[in-house]
């Protein structure tokens, strides 16, 4: 038996003893794989366990094993003109050709606008009596900027998962204390978060607290409909393109009365990283949940690998060596 990074780049064990009469195929965190039945490690409940890949269930994580990190080559984000031209129109009154952004309503416009402003873009999002139309599309510009694509999509169709951490601590002054995790609405109510054992304070100093905005993951959702339905295997490529870079997404085909919703999934900690740096003009996270997740776990299955009697010696040393330097992913079935 010998521990192994796979043709898939998965830590497993190759067992010779195992009959290899059937291949499985599974998908993971939008990453399809196939092999033969072998020994695999993998996370289930925050627990490391060696299990056939032939039992292989949901929610468990796979390890992925790669040895060099994810580089933007296009940094200008060329490919957001790509993005926000995925919808248009013909006006055969004035000639001219639209772009628009079906299904939105005034409230997300302003809020866009504002993102849009922020990130000292020259875009803009206007209602007009033809629907919510974008200003500011070139129309003859380089889009072949995969990384600026998919920003583009996140800015206009995306929502990003996360929350307002406070952070337990204690206020030397007033013996003031927050609770373990609370989610503030703005400033003025943060203190309503607060315990106040005196009962005398009406006003917290909140100097001293500790207020962060944690990123879990990027959810994309684009409709499709009529004429629109030819932009999905455009997109499918996109989601192709990004495996190749080590990038993995989830893209799922939701049916309405309308058409279809094309919605993409991603917590892949090295976007999101990305991600939040090109967004700081707007907002600051200070915490990729996923990043700090795995690496937990990846302290756990170093010290798994050591000591687990079930791990053969032959490649231990080598393994170790790579999962230690290299960047690994859990994906999730």
């Amino acid at each position: 038996m010998k521990i192994q990074k796979d043709n898939n780049n998965l830590l497993t064990i190759f067992n010779e003893n195992i009959p290899q009469t059937k291949e499985y195929t599974y998908h993971a965190s939008g990453y399809t794989f196939s092999d033969f039945d072998k020994g695999i490690i993998v996370l289930h409940k925050k627990q490391w366990k060696i299990i056939s890949l032939k039992n292989l269930g949901d929610n468990m994580n796979v390890v992925y094993m790669k040895n060099k990190t994810w580089e933007i080559i296009h940094d200008k984000l060329s490919g957001i003109n790509k993005a926000l031209k995925l919808f248009q129109w013909f006006d055969e009154e004035t000639g001219k050709k639209y772009y628009f952004i079906p299904g939105m309503g005034e409230t997300e416009q302003q809020e866009k606008n504002t993102v849009l402003k922020n990130l000292w873009t020259k875009f803009a999002i206007e209602k007009t009596t033809k629907g919510m139309v974008i200003w500011g599309a070139q129309e003859d510009s380089i889009e072949t900027d995969l990384w600026g694509y998919f920003f583009g999509l996140m800015l206009i169709y995306g929502k990003r998962e996360g929350k307002n951490m406070v952070n337990r601590q204690k206020n030397q002054w007033n013996e003031v204390f927050l609770d373990d995790w609370v989610i503030p609405t703005t400033w003025e109510n943060l203190s309503t978060n607060f315990s106040d054992k005196t009962n005398e304070m009406k006003w917290l100093n909140i100097s001293k607290a500790v207020v962060y905005m944690e990123l879990a993951s990027i959810k994309i959702q684009i409709p499709l409909s009529g004429q629109h339905l030819a932009h999905e295997e455009n997109l499918d490529t996109m989601i192709k393109q990004l495996q190749q870079e080590w990038v993995f997404v989830k893209a799922d085909k939701l049916t309405n009365k309308n058409g279809m919703v094309y919605q993409i999934s991603c917590n892949d900690y090295e976007l999101l990283e990305t991600f939040a740096q090109r967004y700081e003009a707007v907002e600051k996270f200070e915490k990729i949940s996923k990043r700090e997740f795995t690496e937990e776990m990846k302290i756990k299955l170093i010290e798994f690998i050591e000591t687990n009697p079930e791990i053969p010696q032959d490649g231990k040393t080598e393994v170790l060596k790579e999962i230690k330097e290299w960047t690994i992913k859990l994906l999730t079935k």
